[in-house]
């Protein structure tokens, strides 16, 4: 049987994303989505698929096994400080989302502010001094595989926690994004928003079904007809899933204009269900973070991208959040 062995590793950190949040709780299935007044969050990259300062990798093929083991696992720190490696080390919070970005894993973590109140005091302190927090992983795997420059590959992952230490390994290479503060102004609802698009897939229905009434006698128009009734499932279907969408942000407490459904349309309708409870939650732990002008907000890149031909998940959520 394959022995297992847990190894620690050093990632650099650049910025910590913290957000306080007071209004009511809002709970999503599978905890996609959480408002929970008594954490603050913390967005962070957890590893990329390149040789660290110890000469140790974690191939790009491991990282399904990271972001499964993962979720729930904790987010750790000595009392009072911050060691240069794993010693002393306690719960801080959990992970509680981790996404596949391609040559690296990126997460989102739940901090406990009440039971660690003056810990995470102190890593806020630092990022005002502008100093670095650093996180490191513990991993376990059940063998390695050395290749001919000594680079050493951990085979078959599992991901125990991340802490939060004094020395690096990844020499800057995974940083976390930034410091947020939740405005603490309760959110007003969007339903009348709601409203406008149930009324228009009730109004696609009604057109569709007059339509098909109108033509379903008439041969020669049976391609127009096919044509039409196509285009009109697409809007209802498509209109349907905006809807669901939208009240998904309003479930998570999210206002948003209908000229933000307006413009990000086709790419809302392009994201999947991970994606997008990735991304929900994302602006809910960390909204407001910019102040940039409008005209200085990035554009969204275009699905797929035209580069990779594929989505590049991680420059849609970021360029979504610069805009807010």
């Amino acid at each position: 049987m394959d022995k297992t062995i847990v190894k620690f590793d050093n990632i650099d950190i650049s910025l910590l994303e913290l957000v306080e949040d007071e209004n009511e709780l809002t709970d999503e299935a599978k905890a996609s989505i959480s408002r929970n007044p008594m954490v603050s969050w913390a967005k962070f990259i957890l590893t990329d698929d390149k040789p660290n300062a110890n000469k140790q990798r974690i191939p790009k093929e491991e990282f399904p096994n990271l972001v499964k083991s993962g979720i729930f696992m904790p987010i750790k720190m000595a009392l009072g400080q911050i060691k240069e490696g794993h010693e002393e080390s306690i719960p801080l919070g959990v992970i509680t989302h981790l996404k596949d970005l391609g040559n690296q894993v990126s997460g989102i973590a739940a901090l406990w502010k009440k039971e660690r109140s003056d810990d995470v005091d102190l890593i806020k302190k630092m990022f005002e001094a502008g100093k670095k927090p650093q996180l490191s992983w513990e991993i376990a795997y059940s063998s390695t595989k050395v290749n001919d420059d000594g680079i050493e590959d951990l085979i078959g992952t599992s991901l125990r926690a991340s802490t939060i230490v004094g020395m690096p390994a990844y020499e800057g290479r995974t940083p976390m994004l930034a410091i947020a503060a939740k405005d603490k102004n309760e959110e007003e609802s969007t339903l009348e928003e709601l409203e406008i698009l149930k009324a228009k897939v009730t109004e696609l229905e009604q057109t569709l079904a007059q339509k098909i009434k109108e033509l379903e006698d008439k041969d020669t128009e049976l391609a127009s007809l096919k044509e039409y009734k196509d285009t009109a499932e697409k809007e209802k279907a498509d209109a349907s899933r905006i809807l669901s969408i939208k009240e998904k942000f309003n479930s998570a407490g999210i206002e948003k204009p209908e000229e933000y459904f307006s413009t990000n349309r086709e790419m809302l309708l392009k994201l999947d269900e991970a994606s997008l409870d990735f991304m929900v939650q994302e602006l809910v732990a960390f909204s407001n973070t910019s102040n940039a002008s409008t005209e200085d907000k990035p554009k969204i890149p275009k699905i797929p991208a035209q580069r990779t031909g594929k989505s590049e998940v991680g420059d849609i959520l970021k360029a979504l959040r610069e805009r807010k």
